[in-house]
């Protein structure tokens, strides 16, 4: 059991990693995770008062979710887990 845990986070350190290299080579902005502070600038439209986050802007902004959406937030989770189901019952 112990070492499923194992073999668990190392595939999701894995993972992670990837992503994060894949976002670092497309875009040398991309630097190690920082904390979030009061002056912190948002990072849709650079602004740190608060005042791009009225109500307003978000329900007018967003109407349909894209395709690119849908594949990071649906089908890699969905992908991610059945593999991870598929590993363990490997190794089992």
């Amino acid at each position: 059991m112990f070492r499923k845990v194992i073999i668990t986070i190392a595939v999701f350190l894995l993972v992670g990693l990837c992503v994060f290299g894949v976002g670092a080579v497309a875009d040398p902005d991309v630097g190690a995770p920082q904390a979030i502070v009061p002056e912190s600038a948002c990072p849709v439209v650079g602004c740190a008062s608060g005042e791009c986050h009225a109500w307003d802007s978000l329900t007018d902004r967003y109407h349909q979710a894209s395709d690119a959406s849908l594949n990071l937030w649906i089908l890699a989770p969905v992908v991610l887990v059945v593999g991870l189901v598929l590993l363990v019952k490997k190794v089992r």
